[in-house]
């Protein structure tokens, strides 16, 4: 189907657009759809080029089924009017896109790196996010040229962190702050430096590439891999705390036996205790000191503090090793004490 404005408004029972088999709706135009409409139920959707501004009103309606393809190929601009939901993938092939400081939903991927017609993302202040397992959000384009502004990308369910999965940049690319709920990925196959603000990871997580943190934070009892090599550099804040009883966290090159940088200047704040570190090279002049840690080999310009362990028995036969419920002061005694670490 095509159309120039599609508009679907005003109807006291909202109206359903579907398709029979797998159709595509070449949009020449602008598009609104009707709150309460459904998921727009067609496979290929595209803002085709026109050299027209273009904008989107969604009213909560999701573009694009489950499994469906939504492109963006206006050589001048597409702008949000509101919150935007994508069934499955977005492509921005050309042009503008603006986000509007309105909030983005993508069911599956983004993609900015196909073709070689120049385009601009403006985020604003967006919050961009993207749900599902082996999401990614790709940039990696000379053609790009990407406006971060205050925006936040969180990725709520990524389960790998291989370098095709999560933030996939282009060198020099600055990106605001970015959140993974479950596990993450930054830096893809980029040369150069790839710059962020604040970084969040939230399950265990892999770097690639050199990367530039305002901060970097990893959380309790994960695994942290860095690219060997590689150099991982902190503005303000470098923060990995597993606390007491709360077992280990790892950090670890991404190559045994080869070392994986950080980097940080004298006066950034190097926030670390309950890691077991091993291949990683720590210069800059910041006080690289890992309280309540392991030194598992090949560590330079580290401090590690001497700690007094305790001894912990397992009780309650078998299960999860970082069950709390299993851990006791005393040979047989009552569990819930604490979990083996730091």
């Amino acid at each position: 189907a095509n159309c120039k404005n599609i508009t679907f408004s005003g109807s006291a029972v909202a109206p359903t657009l579907t398709q029979s088999g797998t159709q595509t709706l070449n949009i020449y135009g602008s598009s609104v759809w009707q709150a309460g409409m459904g998921q727009i139920n067609v496979n290929n959707i595209y803002y085709r080029h026109t050299g027209e501004a273009k904008t989107i009103t969604s009213n909560g309606v999701i573009t694009g089924s489950n499994f469906s393809y939504v492109y963006f190929e206006e050589e001048n601009s597409i702008s949000l009017s509101d919150d935007f939901s994508v069934g499955y993938n977005l492509y921005h092939n050309a042009g503008i896109f603006n986000t509007n400081n309105f909030n983005v939903t993508i069911g599956y991927n983004f993609f900015a790196n196909n073709g070689t017609k120049p385009r601009t993302i403006n985020l604003g202040s967006s919050v961009i996010t993207l749900t599902h397992s082996l999401s990614y959000f790709n940039t990696n384009s000379s053609n790009v040229t990407l406006n971060s502004g205050t925006s936040h990308i969180i990725f709520t369910s990524l389960t790998n962190s291989t370098s095709s999965y999560g933030i996939v940049p282009y060198t020099n690319q600055v990106f605001n702050d970015v959140t993974f709920e479950k596990q993450g990925a930054i830096g893809g196959s980029h040369s150069g430096v790839v710059y962020y603000n604040n970084v969040v990871f939230l399950g265990d997580g892999n770097l690639y590439g050199d990367n530039n943190f305002k901060s970097l934070i990893f959380s309790p009892s994960k695994t942290y891999t860095l690219p060997s090599g590689k150099t991982q550099t902190i503005v303000n804040l470098f923060s990995a705390n597993t606390p007491q009883c709360g077992g280990w966290s790892t950090i670890k090159s991404s190559t045994a036996g080869t070392q994986a940088n950080i980097s940080a200047a004298a006066g950034v704040t190097i926030d670390v205790s309950g890691i077991i570190i091993q291949d990683v090279n720590a210069t800059g002049g910041a006080n690289f000191t890992a309280n309540n840690s392991v030194d598992n080999s090949n560590n330079t310009g580290w401090i590690f503090p001497a700690y007094t362990g305790q001894n912990l028995y397992w009780v309650g036969g078998s299960g999860n090793w970082n069950d709390k419920a299993h851990w006791s002061q005393t040979s047989g005694g009552t569990g819930g004490y604490c979990v083996p670490g730091p």
